[in-house]
Parts: C-alpha cells; sequence; structure tokens
C-alpha cells in the first residue's frame, strides 16, 4: 500500500487521468526482532474458574487507530472500584493488547499469538470482547468540503451465535446512533477479533471504520483530534460495561 495526503492524492488522481509511466523505488532495511504484547488479568470473586477477554491491539497513526486500550483500562479501573466494594465479576477479566496490527505482513500473529500464548485462558474463557476505534465523528468530504456531520461514525459489532440477543438488549439501554449487530460468521471480518471467534471463544467485536482512520501527516499533528468526540467515547464505555455485567451472569 501507498499511504499519501490529501493533496497528494490530489495531484496522483489528475495524474492518473493522463495514463502516465510511474515508477516507485523504495529503500529500506528489514530487522526481524520481536515486540511484547500487554496480558494484564484481574481476578474475579473467586465463585468460578472462568475468565472474559477483553482485546485490542496497540499499534497505530493516530487518536482513533489505536484507542480501543485506553477503553479497556477505563473498563478495568470500573471494575476494579466495584471489586474494592465487594460488588466484582464473578469471571477474572482479562485484559489483552496484542501488537503487529501494522506490521504489514499478513502471518504476524496479533491476536492469534495472544491465543497460542495462552491455552489455559482460552479453554477457560466463557466470552471475549475486541473493541477498536472509540469516540469518531462522521465526518464527509463533498462539495461543501471536508466537515462533521454531526453524527457518531457507523460502527458494528460482530456478534456470536448465542451473544446476539444480550448484546442488541444492552444497546437499547444506551443509544449510540449509528451501530450495527452484525452475524460472526459474515463473509467480512474486519478487526482484530476474528481469532478468539476461530479459537471457539464466544466472542463479540466492535469496531467503526471512520475515513480518516489511518490519516497521518503534516496536516495532522495532533492525530486527527478534531474528529474525537469524549462524550461518544463515554457512552461507548458505558455500554461495554453493561454488555460485560451481562456475559458475567452467564453460565
Amino acid at each position: 500500500a501507498l499511504y499519501v495526503d490529501r493533496d497528494e492524492g490530489t495531484r496522483l488522481r489528475a495524474a492518473a487521468a493522463t495514463n502516465p509511466r510511474v515508477r516507485f523505488t523504495m529503500s529500506a532495511t528489514r530487522t526481524r526482532t520481536t515486540s511484547p504484547s500487554i496480558v494484564g488479568v484481574l481476578p474475579g470473586d473467586g465463585s468460578t474458574d472462568r475468565v472474559l477477554i477483553l482485546n485490542t491491539h496497540s499499534d497505530g497513526v493516530n487518536f482513533a487507530e489505536e484507542n480501543g486500550g485506553l477503553g479497556i483500562i477505563e473498563l478495568a479501573r470500573y471494575f476494579m472500584a466495584l471489586r474494592r466494594r465487594g460488588r466484582g465479576l464473578r469471571h477474572s477479566l482479562v485484559l489483552s493488547f496484542v501488537t503487529g496490527h501494522f506490521n504489514g505482513d499478513p502471518t504476524f500473529p496479533q491476536t492469534q499469538g495472544f491465543v497460542d500464548a495462552h491455552p489455559d485462558l482460552i479453554r477457560r474463557a466463557s466470552a471475549g470482547m475486541t473493541i477498536e476505534h472509540l469516540g469518531c465523528s462522521e465526518w464527509v468530504d463533498d462539495e461543501h468540503g471536508y466537515r462533521p456531520t454531526g453524527r457518531a461514525e457507523y460502527g458494528v459489532m460482530y456478534c456470536a451465535p448465542g451473544l446476539h440477543d444480550l448484546t442488541r438488549a444492552s444497546l437499547r439501554r444506551q443509544p449510540l446512533g449509528q451501530v450495527a449487530l452484525a452475524r460472526s460468521d459474515a463473509n467480512l471480518y474486519f478487526g482484530v477479533g476474528g481469532a478468539l471467534q476461530t479459537a471457539g471463544v464466544p466472542s463479540l467485536s466492535y469496531l467503526t471504520g471512520p475515513n480518516y482512520l489511518v490519516a497521518t501527516g503534516p496536516h495532522d499533528d495532533y492525530g486527527c483530534l478534531d474528529q474525537f468526540d469524549a462524550e461518544l467515547q463515554r457512552k461507548q464505555i458505558a455500554w461495554f460495561a453493561d454488555v460485560i455485567h451481562r456475559l458475567d451472569q452467564m453460565p
């Protein structure tokens, strides 16, 4: 893939209309190494050895890609506060932050690496939830310029069989605008949550796909923060917390 900014994109589109000949040369070196993925555990109340997995990736280029980790940290703080008050979850929460999403190599393990490294957690998992790209407002590029619509960016929650009704009931309590629920066996399963589902963990996976998702460069020095909606992110995290409470009541 070749990433370009808005101005270069305009010039390239104009040049492409003339049927040009183009040569790209890239000089680079590669070093084989490893990067640490982070795994944390918030213990449950001891009534079960089952776990709930919260998952995201830790690398990205702006506020949206990737801020799922910030959402997981806030969820962990919330459930830790409940635990200290004697109102904690039955399940232990496993917090997974995987690396390598922007490695460019399709064989890089990402969430599959977490699955392979922690078979005991996978065996004891009642459910998993992957969250990505929070607090994204919707922006469009039309005859009026690049501008916000005032709506939340369209989002989708992939739902494993058996978790759709639970998730839909929770969503009705916390309206979030443009959110759709999709089957986990959909032809297109975006994001880093698919490996949990493939491993047999009943999984939910939420993400949005704004047009600035991988924007970077001289015009985006602040990580696209103009597009960030903190109140929307708060509502999304509250929704995830409610879903986790419901998952915790499963056998």
